[in-house]
């Protein structure tokens, strides 16, 4: 009984942070009617720092709240990458800077909504969630990220294989 009432008693009084550790990129397609040119790449800019994540492209049409970000969340189970259930609704470019794992990285970038059609280039994006609410089930994953333009089409698909590290904190 004691345990389970010092279990409970951490649980209500700790929260959690959640960073992304950015492993390899990949971008699977691209329509050239709306981006060239896309580019990512995952890098260290020091010995003692941490990876983080960069990328270049060029867009050809302004974007605000009509293209949308659609993310499917891969787990790594036994050497393959399955579907999870962690679910992450559907977003427009607006809410995706707003989005609490991007918020605090693209503060001092020119990324801003609406984003005007040119070349866009976002370096050292660090992806953390300072307080994390919840656990999360697993460690290794694969989050696959496609770009809908206003009439449902694709125009880019991308996957970024990463690792994910919680830390618990103590509340005040």
């Amino acid at each position: 009984m004691y345990r389970l009432l010092c279990a409970l008693y951490f649980v209500s009084t700790a929260s959690f942070a959640l960073e992304v550790i950015p492993e390899r990129p990949e971008i699977i397609y691209t329509n050239e009617n709306y981006v060239k040119n896309v580019k990512a790449s995952v890098r260290r800019p020091s010995r003692n720092s941490k990876y983080v994540l960069n990328i270049d492209l060029v867009t050809l049409q302004q974007w605000n709240k009509n293209v949308t970000f659609h993310f499917n969340i891969y787990e790594n189970l036994h050497n393959e990458y399955k579907i999870s259930f962690v679910n992450i609704p559907d977003m427009n470019f607006c809410e995706v800077i707003k989005f609490q794992l991007f918020q605090k990285t693209l503060e001092n970038t020119m990324v801003k909504c609406p984003l005007p059609a040119g070349h866009i280039h976002v370096p050292n994006l660090t992806l953390a969630i300072p307080d994390f609410p919840y656990t999360w089930p697993f460690e290794k994953c694969k989050a696959r990220l496609t770009v809908k333009a206003p009439k449902g089409i694709i125009m880019v698909i991308g996957d970024l294989y990463h690792s994910l590290k919680q830390t618990t904190k103590k509340k005040p």
